[in-house]
C-alpha cells in the first residue's frame, strides 16, 4: 500500500512539492451515482494531501487538492454500487469535501492511506511533513 505511483499527469507532476509522492491513484466509477460518465474525476493520494483531478477536452477541468493538516476526519459511506468518502474539515465554516462514486473494493484502502496522513500532518515539525 506504500508504493509510490510514478506514471501520473504532467499538471499534477508540476503540483507536486518537494519529497511529496504519489501512494494512489485511481478514478471514480463512471455509472454510479455522483459519477462522471464521460469524464470521471481521478483521485490522486500523495503522502502530503488529497488531489482531485477532472480533466475534460482542449486542457479544460478542474484540479482541487485538500491537505491532510485541513482535514478532521473522514466517513466511508458505503452504497450498493459505490462508496462516497466525506472529509470533514479541521476549520469551523468550511463545507465537507464528499468524494464520490468511489470503487467499493478500494475505499478502505484510499480512507486508510487518507487517515495515516492526517495523523502524519499532526505531527508537522516546523512547517515540514516528518516521515
Amino acid at each position: 500500500m506504500s508504493n509510490t505511483i510514478s506514471d501520473i499527469p504532467k499538471e499534477l507532476r508540476q503540483m507536486l512539492g518537494e519529497g511529496e509522492k504519489v501512494l494512489y491513484r485511481g478514478k471514480t466509477k463512471r455509472y454510479a451515482p455522483g459519477g462522471e460518465p464521460l469524464h470521471p474525476t481521478e483521485i490522486f493520494v500523495t503522502n502530503q494531501r488529497i488531489i482531485l483531478y477532472n480533466h475534460k477536452f482542449f486542457g479544460r477541468g478542474t484540479i482541487e487538492d485538500l491537505h491532510f493538516g485541513d482535514i478532521l476526519n473522514t466517513v466511508v459511506k458505503k452504497g450498493i454500487l459505490s462508496a462516497d468518502i466525506e472529509l470533514k474539515p479541521r476549520f469551523p465554516g468550511n463545507d465537507t469535501i464528499v468524494v464520490q462514486a468511489v470503487n467499493k473494493q478500494k475505499v478502505y484502502e484510499i480512507n486508510a492511506l487518507i487517515t495515516t496522513g492526517i495523523k502524519q500532518a499532526a505531527c508537522v515539525v516546523g512547517g515540514r511533513f516528518t516521515q
